[in-house]
């Protein structure tokens, strides 16, 4: 079974400071969704009040629609799989994922074949004798997730699950959990600080700032069209340029840019629209140096509205020193009051 979940309006203050500042939010069942923003933001704290950990100030939570406000972790149809893991050590990892299904009172022969079902389920089949310490740090996380997967909450709750792990692992286990999600339908939310992972993973971005929520929608959404100068900046790279609007035209050092704000305006493009050709015209720049990253190389530009950044292909680089027309379509700039 999987179930919606919701909060609906809520306060999470401490000694005076309000973590979460009247935050409504619906996630629908079988939905995985990603909770991202900076350190400080408010997600793991939206996080443990979803799952029971705290009672919010204010406002009410809801799973499957039924108010579970105050009703305790352990007798709310959610799981939560914290970043480290908290395997017991002592236990051989069928004991470890059934250690739920101990606490439920289910037989030994049930809950061991539902653990090795599980651990199947998560890449390590016929592995319920070994330890933890025999383990990778990418074995562990699969067995945690076997853990809190294994007494079939309504919604699974995943706090930076994927934080202590190397940068190839970390992609590894991205695909697999977008996966494995995708096979058992339960509704996931998962806490990142990592825009990269959430674009992989999330079907969507909740983008959050200062207790509040900034964006929400599809990753290829919240990318390309941000609500908010914030998610604009914090969803991967982007040059921002200070401009005036009249209504029907901004102003900045690339020229006369079209939008319909008024007054102190913020420009956002993104360093792989600045070279991409358009009708709009963005002035000349000098290639200060490009660095070479792969797939594409970064260029340091100088221009008329002071230092911007270019994504092209390696191929297409030019050489430091070298002048090159900058230009865009109209679809590329977003515009924000400053």
């Amino acid at each position: 079974m999987t179930s919606s979940l919701a909060v609906e309006k809520v306060t999470m203050t401490f000694d005076g400071f309000d973590a979460l500042k009247d935050v409504s939010l619906s996630v629908g069942a079988g939905e995985y969704a990603v909770l991202l923003g900076p350190s400080g933001c408010g997600k793991s704290t939206l996080l443990s009040v979803l799952g029971g950990f705290l009672t919010p100030t204010q406002g009410r939570v809801r799973l499957g629609g039924e108010d579970v406000t105050r009703v305790p972790p352990a007798k709310r149809a959610t799981t939560t799989m914290f970043q480290d893991y908290a395997l017991f050590p002592h236990m051989s990892l069928r004991d470890n994922v059934a250690f739920g299904l101990r606490m439920r009172g289910v037989s030994t022969k049930v809950r061991s074949q539902r653990a090795e079902e599980m651990l199947a389920l998560v890449g390590l089949p016929g592995e319920g004798a070994r330890k933890p310490h025999e383990l990778s740090g990418g074995q562990r996380q699969r067995v945690a997730l076997a853990r809190a997967l294994v007494v079939e909450p309504e919604a699974l709750l995943l706090d930076e699950p994927l934080g202590a792990l190397d940068l190839k692992l970390r992609r590894t286990m991205q695909d697999e959990l977008k996966q494995i999600q995708q096979r058992i339908g339960t509704t996931f939310v998962h806490v990142t600080h990592d825009q990269e992972e959430a674009m992989a993973i999330a079907d969507t971005i909740v983008v959050m700032n200062a207790g509040q929520i900034e964006d929400k929608g599809t990753p290829a959404r919240v990318y390309s069209d941000p609500a908010t100068a914030f998610t604009a900046t914090f969803m991967g790279e982007v040059n921002m340029i200070e401009g005036k609007g009249d209504g029907s035209m901004i102003r900045t050092g690339l020229g006369q840019l079209p939008g319909t704000q008024q007054g102190a305006v913020q420009v956002a493009i993104r360093p792989e629209h600045l070279l991409a050709g358009g009708p709009v015209a963005l002035g000349e720049a000098t290639v200060q140096d490009a660095s070479f990253f792969g797939s594409f190389c970064r260029l340091r530009l100088e221009t008329e509205a002071g230092p911007l950044f270019a994504l092209v292909p390696p191929t297409d680089a030019p050489a430091s020193g070298a002048v090159v027309s900058m230009s865009t379509e109209p679809h590329f700039i977003k515009a924000f009051a400053a």
